[in-house]
């Protein structure tokens, strides 16, 4: 078959967060999800996982052209017939083929993604991981770096609802190519997010829910890697951003002017509710006048012990997306690896 020509290769491999592959020892941990919450799925459904599940690429930067033009053309087949309106990993696929295809007279990738995610919140209690990081790696490599790191958050809010173990390797590494790559980058592209509240209170929700997914659980999410990153990019923000937030109910923050005294300035502060006890215990160190680095890794790497009572999937969960081998698995499960150009 053929491949991509050079610029679509060139494509590809600038966008980093790329198209899904599936392959078939997924189909034993979807079956095991399906059995946990006794969801079911139509024939149809079906046949649209294994259309969903089709690997077009032929190495690790190259794409067959035609078969991942069957696959588009497929996948479009089922969603005019409504079939995938509760199966938004297959939506999220068909995204991600109007990014590198656009289709014309039809929605655009960024429609597709939003409505998958609006699929994931109306069926699944917004417990599918994958649809925010489509939607997020969407518009990172559109530069549009605030709706993206918005995104991100909610993938971190909906990995909050379970406990992380060596399942998880998968999801683990959407976050890690986040946090290692595409955080760092972002700020480097951009160096006035540094400067906005705005940025600061999203990756603070987001960190906050990934502590959560590691409370309770057997096994570390935040090793010193991760701790390592984290720290740098919170470092970016200067004291007259990270004193206007406060985690714990208290009086506004007064400052007496230097050069005046009998000035009183009051600093206007930001209350952030936060969910984990991990991040609860060490929050306020955001908020002094010397960032403590040390401080904060140490307490980053400190493996929470604390045990929530959860279950892997507690909440209000409707039933799982329709199930099939090779399909991609809902939250909980192994899913399956995205090709890193």
């Amino acid at each position: 078959m053929r491949g991509f020509p050079s610029e679509r290769e060139t494509r590809l491999k600038s966008r980093g967060m790329g198209r899904v592959t599936r392959t078939s020892a997924d189909s034993q941990s979807t079956c095991t999800w399906r059995r946990r919450t006794g969801s079911t799925s139509t024939r149809h459904q079906e046949i649209a996982a294994l259309v969903s599940s089709i690997n077009p690429s032929l190495n690790h930067a190259l794409d067959s052209v035609e078969m991942g033009l069957i696959q588009q053309e497929l996948l479009w087949l089922f969603y005019d017939h409504g079939h995938l309106s509760k199966y938004p990993m297959a939506m999220s696929n068909l995204g991600d083929c109007e990014e590198i295809n656009p289709t014309n007279g039809r929605q655009s990738a960024e429609a597709i993604f939003l409505e998958a995610v609006a699929s994931v919140r109306t069926h699944y209690g917004g417990q599918h991981v994958y649809p925010f990081t489509f939607l997020g790696g969407f518009y990172f490599r559109q530069k549009q770096f605030h709706k993206a790191l918005t995104a991100w958050r909610q993938a971190a809010e909906a990995i909050s609802h379970f406990n992380y173990n060596r399942e998880d390797e998968e999801v683990y590494k959407e976050f890690h190519e986040v946090i290692h790559e595409h955080l760092p980058r972002m700020f480097k592209e951009c160096p006035s997010l540094g400067e906005e509240e705005a940025v600061l209170q999203e990756l603070i929700f987001f960190l906050d829910h990934i502590c959560l997914w590691e409370e309770g659980s057997i096994t570390a999410v935040i090793h010193i890697n991760w701790a390592d990153d984290l720290v740098s990019i919170l470092s970016r923000f200067g004291w007259n951003v990270r004193r206007k937030f406060r985690f714990q109910q208290q009086l506004p923050q007064i400052d007496e002017d230097e050069q005046d005294g009998s000035e009183v300035v009051v600093v206007e502060t930001t209350f952030v509710p936060l969910k984990s006890s991990k991040f609860s215990s060490f929050a306020e160190l955001l908020t002094t006048e010397k960032f403590s680095t040390a401080a904060i890794k140490l307490q980053l790497t400190a493996h929470s012990s604390v045990q929530s009572g959860r279950k892997r999937g507690s909440g209000a969960v409707k039933p799982a997306e329709p199930a099939a081998a090779g399909m991609g698995v809902v939250m909980g499960e192994r899913s399956s690896k995205r090709l890193k150009s």
